[in-house]
């Protein structure tokens, strides 16, 4: 089963993570999210985190080379990856937020 589902992250919804997630027998086996930003001609990924060579990584869209988050052994780890997702999404949405200020 997919689901996929955009949340906004501010009060003028200019920032907002999309989220698309599968599951299969009722656990979770894959899923990215996209971190994105309201541009002139609709919605832009700045970033975007996935699960893809045995790792779940979060790949900044400015040059840097791709962050592993955690290793995806079995099933269970995709569950503790999404888990750990979460503090880098909100760690990223200051950041991107603070740069939206200046």
């Amino acid at each position: 089963m997919t689901k996929q589902w955009e949340m906004p992250v501010d009060d003028g919804y200019s920032v907002r993570v999309q989220t698309h997630i599968w599951r299969y027998e009722g656990r979770l086996v894959d899923f990215f999210l996209d971190l994105q930003v309201l541009g002139p001609d609709g919605w832009i990924t700045v970033e975007h985190i996935d699960c893809c060579h045995g790792y779940c990584h979060h790949h900044p869209l400015n040059g840097s080379d791709s962050r592993p988050i955690h290793r995806l052994d079995d099933v269970a780890d995709v569950q503790r990856a999404f888990k750990q997702v979460e503090t880098v999404i909100e760690e990223r949405i200051r950041i991107i937020q603070r740069g939206i200020e200046r």
